[in-house]
């Protein structure tokens, strides 16, 4: 009997370390089953926690909320005067009845009006550049012009000058040719002047002195001294009625 009684402890013992045993190693198999699947997707535990994050940033907006009633009250944000905001900035006031189209897409009036714009400026361009051509071209002519007046006064200046030179020389032959008919014998000087042109006549005879001049007169031909005193009357330069008188008694008396 004292035999058994040790026995049967024994017996009941080893039952209960086998399953302790099993029910250990079924928990670490399923410890090691979910690790596994941890990390062969691990993309849901990251969905999980984005998810967890949205949830405590919704809590958070929530308690800011609570903890600020004006803040997250419409009404009382569109009670502020003059269309302020909760931080006293201006809100832009913007018309329900416009959208973004009405801003982005012109009107057929404002493309029409538009485009005269444009052409009246295209037009106004080109007026101007024509402008400035007909400018610069003016101002070209007008040097051109300016400078030919300069070559005109050049021209005239040498022209005077050759004519002054001219005359001087002429007044010079001139005075020759008096000086020699005084110096000549009446009426030799008379014959030859007789066959002169009236013009040459007339500038030979208006140099002379009336004392050389008077028997020369005198000794010439009737019809070409009376020629030469109706032309001598008549003529811009008149001799002295002195002259004239002698001239004339001359004649009377070569009658």
């Amino acid at each position: 009997m004292k035999s058994t009684s040790s026995y049967v402890p024994q017996v009941r013992l080893l039952p209960s370390v086998i399953v302790c045993a099993t029910v250990l190693l079924g928990l670490k198999l399923v410890g090691l089953s979910v690790d596994m699947e941890a990390l062969l997707d691990p993309v849901p535990s990251a969905y999980a926690e984005a998810a967890e994050d949205m949830e405590n940033g919704e809590a958070g907006a929530e308690s800011a909320t609570m903890s600020d009633p004006a803040a997250g009250d419409p009404s009382e944000v569109a009670a502020k005067p003059d269309g302020q905001t909760a931080e006293g900035q201006a809100a832009p006031v913007v018309d329900p009845a416009l959208s973004l189209a009405d801003f982005d897409t012109p009107s057929a009036a404002e493309q029409n009006l538009l485009r005269s714009l444009g052409e009246r400026r295209k037009e106004l361009d080109a007026r101007e550049r024509e402008i400035q051509l007909q400018g610069r071209l003016l101002e070209a002519s007008e040097r051109r012009i300016q400078s030919r007046i300069e070559e005109l006064k050049e021209i005239e200046a040498r022209v005077e000058q050759l004519f002054g030179v001219q005359e001087e020389e002429q007044e010079q032959q001139l005075t020759s040719l008096v000086t020699m008919y005084e110096s000549m014998k009446p009426k030799d000087a008379a014959r030859i002047l007789g066959q002169l042109d009236m013009d040459v006549l007339l500038q030979v005879v208006r140099r002379m002195s009336e004392r050389k001049m008077a028997p020369i007169l005198a000794a010439m031909d009737p019809i070409a001294a009376q020629d030469l005193t109706v032309q001598l009357v008549t003529g811009s330069a008149l001799p002295e009625d002195d002259m004239l008188s002698t001239a004339m008694g001359g004649v009377r008396v070569a009658r």
